[in-house]
């Protein structure tokens, strides 16, 4: 975890097995295919209750990704965010730079760590980081007199030219981390590439963080018992959309207490 530290990110190899990424790549498309589910910009998909579908719970609660989150906030008491995820086909090719952090100015001191989960291999259609921005996100916020409290702010993209940019090369059944201050992008890479994209993002925050109020629980319940996709913050609680276009949900009490344990 030193890594992760030093640089603000870290891909960990097979903590699914290849039979886990079968088994969840199946449940995503089968869900995406029935519902003729959209994709939003650069592959974001979290309309249509997409937070709370079986492929997003499935990866939720496994047991690996479950112990690599204990491991990284040491304590098994945890709870998780109802993110969505990204898919890009392989004839899929955004354009633009949107170089972001997804935490507030208001407060630059580490937060969070968030991550997904990839079910493809990826060289081109991949995250980009700016190694150990997430230090310099102090400085940043300083330099720009920069306030509020929404978690997402694009960097200036002048600021981020001489920084070091790495395209992660991420293998199906990974989990990445990266600090929520790192400046950070998906990306489609060189034009021509057929690669295609799976991706659910996953973030576990300790039940007991300061931040997780008794209002708080209860706006997690609302978002878990309706179905709400919210953004990788678990604590402040924030939905991720107002769009109410709904899809069917999975039998819930399919993974039982693993999931209840979770919200």
């Amino acid at each position: 975890m030193d890594y992760l530290r030093t640089h603000g990110y870290l891909v960990i190899e097979d903590v699914l097995s290849p039979e886990e990424v079968q088994h969840a790549t199946q449940l995503f498309r089968a869900w995406k295919e029935t519902n003729a589910i959209p994709v939003g910009d650069h592959g974001i998909i979290k309309t249509h209750n997409a937070g709370h579908q079986e492929h997003a719970w499935y990866i939720r609660t496994r047991p690996n990704v479950i112990e690599l989150f204990q491991q990284v906030w040491n304590t098994k008491d945890l709870m998780v965010s109802f993110d969505g995820m990204c898919y890009m086909s392989p004839t899929d090719h955004y354009e633009g730079y949107w170089m972001h952090t997804d935490q507030s100015p208001n407060d630059t001191s580490f937060r969070c760590y968030q991550g997904m989960v990839a079910l493809t291999d990826n060289e081109h259609k991949t995250l980009k980081v700016c190694d150990g921005s997430h230090l310099m996100y102090d400085a940043y916020v300083q330099q720009y007199n920069l306030k509020g409290v929404r978690n997402f702010n694009i960097i200036d993209e002048d600021y981020c030219k001489p920084l070091s940019q790495t395209s992660l090369s991420v293998k199906k059944g990974s989990v990445v981390l990266w600090d929520s201050r790192l400046f950070h992008q998906n990306h489609c890479g060189d034009v021509g590439n057929m690669e295609e994209r799976i991706v659910q993002y996953i973030s576990y925050m300790p039940k007991d963080h300061k931040e997780n109020t008794e209002d708080n629980q209860l706006k997690r319940k609302n978002a878990f018992l309706k179905g709400i996709t919210t953004t990788h913050w678990c604590a402040p609680l924030k939905h991720a959309t107002n769009d109410t276009v709904s899809s069917p949900i999975f039998d819930i009490q399919t993974y039982g207490t693993s999931m209840h344990a979770l919200i």
